[in-house]
């Protein structure tokens, strides 16, 4: 099979795959997109919420999450700028990663700025520190920490923040070294809710969101 027909067969499964709730973020390494160059891809995550009560049973919930899409390019040589948009619950993600070192291991930081258009037009604000290599030779890795705020702007009694740490190895097609193909996996733990959101009380969303699992992968595709 030729090369340009795997990358067809590729992209028009990821199309495919643009079905699901959306995703506020995906696992990222610390290499941001050289000066004047572009990236983009998708994030596909199976996701898994804790127990869930549900009177008089309980049930463990396991979602299919293919849905966000992103473009970024690269400002300068240590910094980067992306959008992002998520299908089924529409949102818009802005991202932003600036690179503080890069010798054995490289480090990050980014922010993630996120509008949900539903009906409690949510807005979040994600910041976090990457650990990463990609050097050849190498053990390949990514790892993030970091804070989530999300705020419901239209009752901003509404709030929550969480924290979360991801995992991911990172790597490259023998085929076509311009697709990275990274794996992850992803904790998020609730530490505060306040108010109402998506028609369930306090109580009942602390119980159904405290502790979130996300499996997934983010596929790259990367300009010449």
């Amino acid at each position: 099979m030729s090369k340009k027909i795997k990358n067809y067969i590729l992209i028009i499964t990821l199309i495919m795959l643009l079905s699901g709730c959306s995703s506020l973020g995906m696992l990222e390494t610390a290499e941001t997109v050289p000066k004047d160059k572009s990236e983009w891809g998708i994030s596909t995550k199976f996701i898994r919420y804790g127990e869930v009560l549900r009177y008089p049973h309980s049930e463990t919930i396991f979602n299919i999450n293919p849905s966000q899409i992103y473009a970024k390019y690269g400002v300068s040589d240590n910094f980067d700028l992306g959008i992002s948009l998520s299908s089924h619950i529409p949102a818009l993600g802005i991202m932003a990663k600036y690179q503080l070192f890069n010798s054995k291991i490289s480090g990050a930081v980014s922010t993630y700025f996120a509008y949900a258009f539903n009906k409690n037009d949510l807005l979040s604000i994600s910041p976090r520190f990457i650990l990463s290599n990609e050097k050849k030779g190498r053990f390949p890795f990514a790892f993030n920490i970091g804070a989530s705020f999300d705020i419901n702007t239209v009752d901003t009694t509404n709030k929550s923040i969480a924290l979360y740490s991801g995992f991911g190895i990172p790597f490259y097609l023998r085929w076509n070294k311009r697709i990275r193909i990274l794996p992850e996996i992803f904790f998020v733990h609730t530490i505060k809710y306040d108010g109402e959101f998506s028609g369930v009380n306090n109580a009942t969303f602390y119980q159904l969101y405290k502790n979130i699992v996300y499996l997934g992968v983010t596929i790259s595709f990367k300009s010449k």
